[in-house]
């Protein structure tokens, strides 16, 4: 279980599923497919009661901040249970590989 990112956001898109966004200093350098290639196509949300919630990937985009960071934004499919998840201070998002 490798990890993937230090979650800052975790929002609902009706209809579509979750974003899971977060950073990841390791993905700076790496292209989109590099990063999509390591995320795979399911992941392992844990929070700070280190509960663990398995999540069928849909999609990974990136973008780049003013100090060429990168912010990766996840989507997957919705969950019940997300909403949970959501009321959480500490997430954290590792590949399931």
């Amino acid at each position: 279980m490798r990890k993937i990112l230090n979650v800052y956001e975790l929002s609902e898109i009706k209809q579509k599923g979750f974003v899971i966004a977060g950073t990841n200093e390791a993905f700076d350098s790496l292209n989109i497919y590099e990063i999509r290639s390591i995320i795979g196509d399911k992941i392992i949300l844990i929070n700070e009661n280190n509960e663990d919630l398995y999540l069928d990937v849909l999609d990974v985009e990136f973008s780049n901040s003013i100090l060429n960071k990168k912010n990766i934004f996840i989507l997957v499919k919705p969950y019940r249970q997300l909403y949970e998840y959501m009321k959480n201070d500490k997430l954290e998002a590792y590949a399931e590989n």
